[in-house]
């Protein structure tokens, strides 16, 4: 029995668009808490697009190493072998 939907095989690239939203959520989040705790607006910003770079960086990792995973298991698959 397998875990994979019927149909179109899954990418990992679908995750994307998701992984973008939740960049841009960590960095609002960030800059809006740096506000809260009365640091000028421009060291906010910056606080805030740090973040924003990290959860993308950190996303596009974890994105590269479901590929990796999902074509190990395909060249598994094909192969024959449990």
């Amino acid at each position: 029995m397998s875990d994979k939907p019927s149909g179109e095989p899954y990418r990992a690239s679908a995750a994307l668009p998701l992984m973008r939203r939740a960049a841009v959520a960590a960095g609002c989040f960030a800059g809006l808490i740096s506000l809260f705790n009365h640091v000028p607006v421009s060291t906010a910003a910056l606080r805030g697009g740090l973040t924003y770079l990290a959860v993308l960086i950190l996303g596009r990792l974890g994105l590269a190493a479901l590929e990796r995973s999902l074509a190990a298991d395909r060249r598994v698959e094909k192969e024959g072998r449990p």
